[in-house]
């Protein structure tokens, strides 16, 4: 009798302990998958960078409508958008490089800039439209400051 009870309760043991393994198997895993996701979504938004900005006329008034182009200087990908009544405008998640930034707005002429984004940057420019012809260009040749002053993020590498 105390045999028989010996190799029910080993039998049982066993069948829990192969029960329990697979259990925290299925839990380790599930936490290293979701681990591993994690940092991919957090390492995706640290390396990308921002511009954002107003448009302006050269009295300081804002331009709501004006479009926003911004292309990538070495894969010439273009992404547009237009200010909002406030004169905003932002392009989130570009990679860092080389940008060509164009601003045009109805009777003011085109101003152009170059810009050079860093890994988490987050530039501001902003912009004043002299009135004109859209066929005239102005070219901007300030440069973007490449410390960040508005977050205290720290972009790598």
């Amino acid at each position: 009798m105390i045999r028989t009870f010996l190799r029910i309760s080993t039998h049982e043991v066993i069948t829990l302990m192969k029960t329990t393994n697979l259990k925290k198997l299925r839990q380790m895993l599930f936490a290293t998958i979701s681990v591993i996701g994690f940092a991919m979504m957090t390492s995706a938004q640290t390396e990308s960078a921002r511009i954002q900005g107003t448009v302006t006329d050269t009295a300081g008034a804002v331009v709501a409508g004006a479009t926003i182009k911004v292309t990538d200087s070495d894969t010439a990908r273009a992404v547009t958008t237009v200010s909002g009544d406030d004169g905003s405008y932002s392009f989130l998640s570009l990679q860092p490089g080389r940008y060509q930034i164009e601003v045009t707005g109805a009777n003011f002429k085109t101003t152009k800039q170059e810009i050079t984004l860093e890994v988490a940057q987050n530039a501001s420019l902003d912009f004043a439209l002299e009135a004109g012809a859209v066929t005239e260009t102005v070219t901007v040749t300030a440069d973007v400051p490449q410390i960040e002053t508005s977050t205290s993020a720290i972009g790598n590498s």
